[in-house]
C-alpha cells in the first residue's frame, strides 16, 4: 500500500505513513476539544443560548415537512432566510437531519469542532501543496486549531464555520488552478456558496485575509489564462445561489437597530497597531475589560486574537529556509 512505508534502518524498524501528521492532527483536536466530545459539558452562551435553538426549531419544522421562514422561539421571533446568523445553510442542519430524534447539544457541538478539524486538514493539505516540510504543515494546522479565534470565539458558532471555510477556500482554489476541471469547480463553488450564505466579519474580512494568497496562487499559476472561465462560472453560480437569500438579509438588515450604533460608541473595540503584541507575548495587557469606562487592547485582542508565539517561531523558520 502506498500510504505505509516499512523498512529496516541501523537494525531498526521504521514506519512512514502519510497518515501519521493528519493523525497527530487529529489527537491534537481531540485533546483539546475532549472537554465538549466526552459530554461532559456543553460549548456555552451564545452557541446554546441563541444558535443551537435555531438550528433545533429548523431541523424539527423539516422533519416535519414545515416551511422554517419564521422561528417564533428566539426574542420576539426571527425571520430565518433574513437573519444573517440564521443557520439555515450549515452543516448543523445537516447532522441535525441526519440524526433525527437523537439531535441534541452534543452533536451540534461536534458539529462544530468538527468544522475546525476539517478547516485545520485543509491547512495541512495546502501547506504540503506548497512543499512545506509535513511536520511544518502540521504545527500551522494546529496552530489554526488552537489559535484564539478558534478558542475563545467558540460560541460564536457561524463565525467559526466561517473560520473552518477559509483553509478550504484555500484548498479548493489551488485545486481548481491545477485542474480546472468541473469537479473542482463545483467545489470551489460550494466553499464559496456556505460562504456567501453565511456573511459575516470573517467573511467580510476574505479580501484582506486570503487576498494576497489567492494573487499570489493566480500569478504563480503557468497557465495564466486557462482558469478565468472557470472562475467566471464558479463566481457565477455563487451569485444565482446566494442571492435569494442575500437579499431577505439586507432586507431584514436595514431594520436592525445595529444601525444606529454610532463610531464612537464603537471605538472601545477598536484594533490599534500596536495590539499585534499580544499575538506574541500573553499578558501584555492587563484584562481590564470589566471596569467601567476603561478602554484598553484587552477589550478584545487578549481573549479573542491571541494564538501564541509558535506561528512567529513558524514564521522566522520559514525565512531562513528561503
Amino acid at each position: 500500500m502506498n500510504w505505509l512505508l516499512i523498512f529496516m534502518r541501523n537494525g531498526q524498524l521504521v514506519v512512514k505513513s502519510q497518515f501519521f501528521y493528519p493523525l497527530v492532527i487529529f489527537f491534537a483536536w481531540c485533546g483539546a476539544s475532549w472537554h465538549w466530545l466526552s459530554g461532559k459539558s456543553f460549548i456555552p452562551w451564545d452557541s446554546v443560548d441563541a444558535f443551537f435553538p435555531q438550528v433545533s426549531f429548523i431541523v424539527d419544522s423539516l422533519l416535519k415537512g414545515e416551511s422554517p421562514t419564521w422561528n417564533p422561539l428566539i426574542f420576539g421571533g426571527l425571520p430565518v432566510l433574513g437573519d444573517p446568523q440564521g443557520m439555515i445553510f450549515t452543516p448543523h442542519v445537516l447532522t441535525g437531519l441526519v440524526s433525527g430524534s437523537a439531535f441534541g447539544l452534543w452533536i451540534f457541538d461536534v458539529t462544530t469542532l468538527a468544522c475546525i478539524l476539517a478547516g485545520a486538514l485543509c491547512l495541512y493539505s495546502y501547506a504540503r501543496s506548497h512543499g512545506s516540510a509535513t511536520a511544518f504543515a502540521a504545527l500551522g494546522a494546529i496552530v489554526f486549531l488552537l489559535g484564539g479565534y478558534g478558542t475563545s470565539r467558540l460560541q460564536h458558532v457561524p463565525q467559526i464555520i466561517s473560520y473552518a471555510l477559509l483553509p478550504i477556500l484555500l484548498f479548493t482554489f489551488r485545486n481548481f488552478l491545477k485542474k480546472p476541471n468541473v469537479l473542482n469547480i463545483l467545489a470551489l463553488s460550494s466553499t464559496g456558496v456556505l460562504l456567501a450564505l453565511n456573511p459575516n466579519q470573517v467573511v467580510f474580512l476574505i479580501p484582506f485575509l486570503l487576498g494576497p494568497l489567492l494573487f499570489l496562487e493566480l500569478a504563480r499559476n503557468p497557465r495564466h489564462l486557462s482558469p478565468w472561465p472557470g472562475l467566471a462560472v464558479s463566481l457565477l453560480l455563487v451569485l444565482l445561489v446566494a442571492t435569494p437569500s442575500l437579499s431577505a438579509i439586507l432586507e431584514t438588515v436595514a431594520h436592525s437597530t445595529r444601525t444606529a450604533i454610532s463610531l464612537q460608541n464603537n471605538s472601545s473595540a477598536s484594533l490599534p497597531g500596536f495590539s499585534a503584541l499580544s499575538l506574541f507575548i500573553p499578558g501584555l495587557f492587563l484584562e481590564r475589560s470589566g471596569i467601567a469606562g476603561y478602554w484598553g487592547p484587552a477589550d478584545l485582542t487578549e481573549p479573542y486574537l491571541y494564538i501564541g508565539i509558535i506561528p512567529a517561531f513558524v514564521a522566522f523558520a520559514g525565512i531562513t529556509r528561503r
